[in-house]
Protein backbone atom coordinates (compact mmCIF):
# COMPACT_ATOMS: atom_id res chain seq x y z
CA UNK A 1 0.00 0.00 0.00
CA UNK A 2 1.16 3.13 -0.87
CA UNK A 3 0.46 6.27 1.59
CA UNK A 4 -1.36 9.25 0.02
CA UNK A 5 0.05 13.09 0.48
CA UNK A 6 3.49 13.70 0.11
CA UNK A 7 4.57 10.79 1.48
CA UNK A 8 2.95 8.71 -1.21
CA UNK A 9 4.10 10.94 -4.09
CA UNK A 10 7.59 10.88 -2.54
CA UNK A 11 7.57 6.98 -2.25
CA UNK A 12 6.62 6.85 -6.00
CA UNK A 13 9.57 9.11 -6.73
CA UNK A 14 12.64 7.31 -5.02
CA UNK A 15 11.21 4.26 -6.37
CA UNK A 16 11.32 5.42 -10.35
CA UNK A 17 7.04 5.08 -10.78
CA UNK A 18 6.99 9.09 -11.54
CA UNK A 19 9.05 11.50 -12.73
CA UNK A 20 10.21 14.95 -10.55
CA UNK A 21 7.63 17.73 -11.08
CA UNK A 22 4.60 16.05 -11.66
CA UNK A 23 1.88 15.44 -9.65
CA UNK A 24 -0.68 12.83 -10.54
CA UNK A 25 -4.31 12.85 -9.60
CA UNK A 26 -5.42 10.54 -7.43
CA UNK A 27 -7.26 8.31 -9.75
CA UNK A 28 -4.18 8.06 -11.84
CA UNK A 29 -2.13 6.93 -8.47
CA UNK A 30 -3.50 3.90 -8.62
CA UNK A 31 -3.38 3.47 -12.22
CA UNK A 32 0.62 4.43 -12.12
CA UNK A 33 1.24 1.63 -9.00
CA UNK A 34 -0.76 -0.94 -11.82
CA UNK A 35 1.44 -0.45 -14.64
CA UNK A 36 4.82 -0.63 -12.93
CA UNK A 37 3.70 -3.81 -11.19
CA UNK A 38 2.69 -5.52 -14.74
CA UNK A 39 5.97 -3.97 -16.40
CA UNK A 40 7.58 -5.25 -13.33
CA UNK A 41 6.51 -8.67 -12.53
CA UNK A 42 8.79 -10.34 -9.21
CA UNK A 43 8.74 -13.74 -11.07
CA UNK A 44 9.51 -15.72 -7.57
CA UNK A 45 12.16 -13.05 -7.15
CA UNK A 46 12.38 -13.26 -2.73
CA UNK A 47 12.27 -10.31 -0.83
CA UNK A 48 15.26 -8.31 -0.95
CA UNK A 49 15.88 -8.53 2.91
CA UNK A 50 15.81 -11.99 2.66
CA UNK A 51 17.69 -12.01 0.05
CA UNK A 52 20.00 -9.96 1.71
CA UNK A 53 20.42 -12.78 4.51
CA UNK A 54 21.10 -15.71 2.34
CA UNK A 55 24.64 -14.30 1.12
CA UNK A 56 25.50 -14.27 4.87
CA UNK A 57 26.64 -17.69 5.05
CA UNK A 58 26.36 -18.15 9.31
CA UNK A 59 22.83 -17.16 8.96
CA UNK A 60 22.08 -19.40 5.56
CA UNK A 61 23.85 -22.78 7.31
CA UNK A 62 21.55 -21.73 10.46
CA UNK A 63 18.51 -22.23 8.62
CA UNK A 64 19.61 -25.23 7.16
CA UNK A 65 20.66 -27.44 9.70
CA UNK A 66 18.89 -25.92 12.55
CA UNK A 67 15.70 -28.11 12.63
CA UNK A 68 14.62 -31.03 14.40
CA UNK A 69 15.75 -34.03 11.74
CA UNK A 70 18.41 -32.41 9.43
CA UNK A 71 22.15 -32.99 9.43
CA UNK A 72 24.50 -30.83 11.83
CA UNK A 73 27.14 -28.68 10.26
CA UNK A 74 29.53 -31.17 11.84
CA UNK A 75 28.13 -34.27 10.56
CA UNK A 76 27.59 -33.31 6.80
CA UNK A 77 31.40 -32.34 6.94
CA UNK A 78 31.93 -35.68 8.74
CA UNK A 79 30.13 -37.35 5.85
CA UNK A 80 32.47 -36.00 3.04
CA UNK A 81 35.14 -37.03 5.26
CA UNK A 82 34.02 -40.59 5.57
CA UNK A 83 33.05 -41.43 2.29
CA UNK A 84 36.99 -41.31 1.26
CA UNK A 85 37.16 -44.65 2.86
CA UNK A 86 33.79 -45.63 4.03
CA UNK A 87 30.18 -47.27 1.99
CA UNK A 88 27.03 -44.87 2.37
CA UNK A 89 25.57 -47.43 4.72
CA UNK A 90 28.79 -47.52 7.11
CA UNK A 91 28.17 -43.95 7.19
CA UNK A 92 24.55 -44.23 7.91
CA UNK A 93 25.19 -45.88 11.32
CA UNK A 94 28.42 -44.15 12.31
CA UNK A 95 26.79 -40.61 11.53
CA UNK A 96 23.06 -41.08 12.85
CA UNK A 97 21.21 -39.96 9.75
CA UNK A 98 17.92 -40.48 9.04
CA UNK A 99 18.79 -43.45 6.76
CA UNK A 100 21.21 -43.61 3.93
CA UNK A 101 19.54 -42.06 1.04
CA UNK A 102 20.18 -38.77 3.13
CA UNK A 103 23.50 -39.66 3.31
CA UNK A 104 23.86 -40.32 -0.72
CA UNK A 105 22.07 -36.78 -1.06
CA UNK A 106 25.03 -35.02 1.07
CA UNK A 107 27.54 -37.08 -1.44
CA UNK A 108 25.59 -36.54 -4.21
CA UNK A 109 25.37 -32.81 -3.79
CA UNK A 110 21.97 -32.44 -3.91
CA UNK A 111 21.26 -31.18 -0.06
CA UNK A 112 23.75 -29.72 2.30
CA UNK A 113 25.74 -27.92 -1.02
CA UNK A 114 26.52 -24.37 0.99
CA UNK A 115 28.18 -25.99 3.56
CA UNK A 116 31.83 -26.70 3.32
Amino acid sequence: MVLGGKSGLRYLRENGLLSKGVVPLPDDRDKILHKWLNDHPRLGLPAPWVAEKWKDSDWAIAQICGRDGRLSMVQVKAIRELAKNHTPGEIYVRIGAEDVDQVKRVLDGKTYARIA
